[in-house]
């Protein structure tokens, strides 16, 4: 499971935005992997912390946040003007901008 299905998906995982929809479904697609392994059904009502025990894989989640600030860390080292450097410093257009919410971004975790 480490070695074959977690690289694949947290595939491409440096330039997702981590926003609630994205956790909840890399936490569902694990654990239902997880249930998967162990042959149980979500009618048995068992804890995902006693199947995380028992299957003993690293949590994709954090393994997918380790890899996006990695990532970071090599933009920041990176010099001259590469096009990966310039794409993610980007601020975006300077025109007006839409109304409501403003949209997440790739460097919103990296803020907090």
């Amino acid at each position: 499971m480490d070695s074959c299905v977690l690289p694949r998906l947290t595939y491409g995982a440096q330039t997702w935005i981590y926003n609630k929809y994205t956790k909840t479904k890399i936490r569902t697609c694990q654990r239902s992997m997880e249930r998967s392994i162990l042959d149980l059904k979500l009618i048995d009502k068992h804890r995902s912390s006693d199947i995380r025990h028992k299957t003993k894989l690293i949590n994709a989640g954090k393994h997918a946040q380790q890899l996006k600030w990695k990532w970071a860390g090599h933009m920041i080292r990176t010099t001259g003007e590469r096009w990966t450097k310039l794409v993610t410093t980007w601020k975006g257009p300077k025109s007006k901008r839409a109304r409501g919410r403003p949209i997440d971004r790739w460097t919103d975790d990296h803020e907090r």
